[in-house]
């Protein structure tokens, strides 16, 4: 499976941008998300970080849309505020690309490469740099999960899946833990139901709270009935097993775990083991889902 890095862009020049943005993706898997001000950027990254794998900024550019004209503020605010970042613990690589050297003097412990001559070089430091990462370590450790969320899933349950991994190897759980590795169990049912309502109908995805009901969904994947718990009466009834044996033993005590997330202070109270035992589940789990898919999609 081949590695792509998000990269934000920031350059007013959309003329020089175009061309960059598709020869870094082809010749370096390197995905320049652009925008033509910092202000539009940040709030994008600072929207949702964990997209993210790197920054380049232009060394004269626009601070805000409004901004009539470029200039250096633009990148010393996005300094500022990258620092800023980094001072709360969200680390990301971030380099000046602009041919004015006066930016280089000012700013001289920021990397920095001169347009149109050294964005090869560029690409190569970044993704060398992307590679140290803490994210990008637990990546290359477990490529196949993270392949697949980036593939089949959204950002949000890529970055769930970091900090669940990070608190397990860390033993620093958090009151979000739990509750990030429940958000991807029910990524993973409601992708199921939008591809087969037969396999996940509505009726599981409709509960009190808005959430999907994931006790109804692990009977339902395990070949049982879903009855009323008053009266026994037939709810939704049962189709053939279609998870694999081990999965269909292990489901349920993984969503009760992870649904512990739903109650004040028993965040901290697992064991790092017992968070062990939920997030390789979880990660079997993604990996019967994308054989599942292909095998379904191939039908």
């Amino acid at each position: 499976m081949k590695k792509h890095y998000k990269v934000l862009f920031v350059d007013d020049d959309k003329r020089y941008a175009e061309p960059l943005i598709e020869r870094a993706y082809s010749e370096y898997q390197v995905d320049l998300q652009y925008h033509d001000n910092w202000e539009e950027a940040y709030a994008v990254l600072a929207d949702d970080f964990d997209l993210f794998h790197a920054v380049i900024i232009d060394g004269k550019g626009k601070r805000t849309s409004d901004s009539k004209s470029d200039d250096m503020s633009h990148v010393l605010a996005a300094i500022s505020d990258l620092r800023e970042e980094r001072g709360k613990g969200q680390y990301i690589p971030f380099v000046i690309l602009s041919k004015y050297f006066e930016v280089r003097d000012l700013v001289d412990s920021i990397p920095f490469f001169e347009k149109n001559k050294e964005e090869d070089d560029l690409f190569k430091f970044l993704i060398g740099e992307i590679e140290k990462t803490p994210n990008h370590k637990i990546r290359n450790r477990y490529e196949e999960p993270f392949c697949i969320l980036e593939q089949h899933f959204s950002s949000i349950e890529t970055g769930n899946l970091y900090e669940a991994i990070k608190a397990f190897e860390n033993n620093s759980r958090t009151e979000n833990t739990l509750n990030s590795l429940r958000k991807i169990i029910e990524a993973v049912f409601r992708s199921l139901h939008e591809k087969d309502d037969d396999l996940i109908p509505y009726g599981c995805l409709r509960y009190e709270n808005g959430r999907i009901n994931l006790k109804w969904c692990e009977l339902r994947l395990t070949g049982k009935t879903i009855k009323d718990m008053k009266t026994g009466a037939v709810i939704i009834g049962s189709i053939p097993i279609v998870l694999p044996d081990h999965l269909s033993l292990i489901l349920g005590p993984i969503i009760k775990i992870c649904s512990m997330g739903s109650h004040q202070g028993n965040e901290t109270n697992i064991s790092r083991y017992t968070l062990g035992m939920a997030v390789f589940g979880i990660i079997d789990l993604l990996i019967w889902y994308e054989a599942f898919v292909e095998r379904y999609n191939n039908l």
